[in-house]
């Protein structure tokens, strides 16, 4: 049976409609209880939002949301695992410490809510990016430039931030307090400034 595409997404693959989980799924829990509801609830007025991930057949990741969709009478979508579009490898020029190998190295993961439009070709970079390290946690300045170039419009988060840059939410406890006005955002303790 054939299904319907849009952007390598499924829109209406009735032939998945049992899908078992991935044992890698395992990794985040099952929501139950209230949340659930709220889940079922959410998908049932919005439709589903994120496509759920499929590898070898088994749901890799929306496996909560795959659950909302059958308790809610939502066909869900799906998009097949593709580990190319995972991320970015940050180079950093600079062999450290490690305990296997030594490492000189830094997955840049790229996250995203809902499903923003794909970036011109002509803008996507290189999945590596060759820059020398700085202090701890600090990001290469390529990876801002990146971001910014392939999304000018949309709203931008860095988290584990250390100083605000401009067009981007920033959250960490290492951005000053002094330029950290409050948010109407539900920002985490764990991100907050302590008063100093």
């Amino acid at each position: 049976m054939t299904s319907e595409t849009t952007n390598g997404i499924a829109r209406h693959p009735r032939e998945r409609d049992n899908l078992p989980f991935h044992p890698l799924a395992d990794v985040l829990p099952l929501i139950e209880s209230a949340e659930f509801d709220r889940l079922v609830a959410d998908i049932r007025e919005q439709g589903l939002l994120n496509p759920i991930t499929v590898c070898d057949g088994k749901i890799l990741d929306g496996r909560n949301r795959y659950r909302a969709c059958r308790a809610a009478g939502v066909t869900p979508r799906y998009v097949e695992f593709d580990g190319n579009k995972t991320g970015l490898v940050w180079d950093k020029e600079i062999i450290g410490t490690g305990y296997w190998a030594r490492n000189q190295h830094e997955h840049l993961l790229i996250a995203v809510k809902g499903e923003p439009p794909m970036a011109p070709p002509a803008v996507m970079p290189a999945s590596v990016i060759r820059e020398r390290r700085r202090e701890h946690s600090r990001k290469p300045e390529a990876s801002y430039a990146i971001i910014d170039r392939m999304y000018p419009d949309l709203p931008k988060l860095e988290l584990f931030a250390r100083q605000r840059r401009k067009g981007w939410d920033a959250w960490g406890n290492e951005v000053p307090s002094d330029e950290a006005p409050p948010h109407p955002l539900d920002i985490p303790a764990c991100l907050r400034r302590a008063a100093s």
